[in-house]
Parts: structure tokens; C-alpha cells; sequence
């Protein structure tokens, strides 16, 4: 095959790759957000953090942490689950920030723009640890925060 040819193919498999990652960050992102707003009771904060942030705490800390940390237990399914669509998504390199839908209610609009890293095949949270900057380097400086806006 021409070399052109192969170049054409290595760029559209990863301008889908980037794409697929993208969709993937919405779901987990919608996840985290209704996690937050009281939905999926049995889901973990710390499985939203990355490796390095997880490798931080020995594993019992991590246990009495989700326990002691509830968030939007309060919220008692007041706000509706976020879906990807839900979420305003700007990815830059393996990091990106993302925003909830602000119509869904106060628990999604009162949140600041989400850091997440991907790492392996997932995203996770980005906390800025010393330990995340050395795993995964630094966040990148300047990186807007996507503004959600409705479909049409």
C-alpha cells in the first residue's frame, strides 16, 4: 500500500479513537455527576479517582472515606440522572474538563468544572495530587471550561 494510504488510515484511527474516548468521558462524567446528586447509592466516590490519587491511601482508608462520604444523600432523588448528553465535555491531550447540564437543578449547576485524566481505558478524576502530576504530568494551564449548551 502507498504511504499516503497508511497515513490516511493511522489518523482516522485515531480521530475515532478520540472520539470513542470522548463519548466514553461523557458517560463516565454523567456517572460522577448523579453520583453526586444522590443516584447509584452503591457506587464509590473512589472508584472515580485515578490510580495514582487511589495508590495515596491504604485500602481501608479508601473504605472508611466512601463510607464517611455520601454525596447527595441529601438530594433523596430530588435531580434527575445526568446522561452523556448532560455533559459539556473539552479534551486536551489525556486531560480534559467537563460541565454538567445546569438545568438539570442546583446540585449540577452549583458544580465547578470537573478535571478528569485517562488513564489505561478509563477516565478518572483529577485532584492534582503530587502523586497524579507525577504519574500523569500536569493539568494543563488555560484549558477552557466547556460551556453546556441545549440541543436544538
Amino acid at each position: 500500500m502507498p504511504r499516503t494510504v497508511w497515513v490516511v488510515l493511522i489518523l482516522l484511527a485515531l480521530l475515532l479513537a478520540g472520539c470513542s474516548a470522548q463519548g466514553q468521558l461523557g458517560s463516565r462524567a454523567a456517572q460522577y455527576y448523579s453520583f453526586m446528586a444522590g443516584h447509584n447509592p452503591k457506587m464509590q466516590l473512589s472508584s472515580f479517582y485515578s490510580p495514582a490519587y487511589r495508590g495515596l491511601f491504604k485500602r481501608d482508608a479508601l473504605k472508611q472515606m466512601d463510607s464517611a462520604i455520601k454525596p447527595g444523600a441529601q438530594a433523596g432523588g430530588r435531580y434527575p440522572e445526568a446522561k452523556p448528553s448532560d455533559v459539556a465535555v473539552n479534551v486536551q491531550g489525556r486531560f480534559a474538563l467537563t460541565t454538567a447540564n445546569p438545568g438539570l437543578g442546583t446540585v449540577y449547576a452549583t458544580q465547578d468544572a470537573t478535571k478528569w485524566v485517562h488513564v489505561g481505558l478509563r477516565w478518572y478524576l483529577y485532584l492534582g495530587s503530587q502523586a497524579e502530576v507525577k504519574a500523569y504530568g500536569p493539568f494543563p494551564v488555560g484549558m477552557k471550561r466547556p460551556q453546556y449548551k441545549p440541543a436544538s
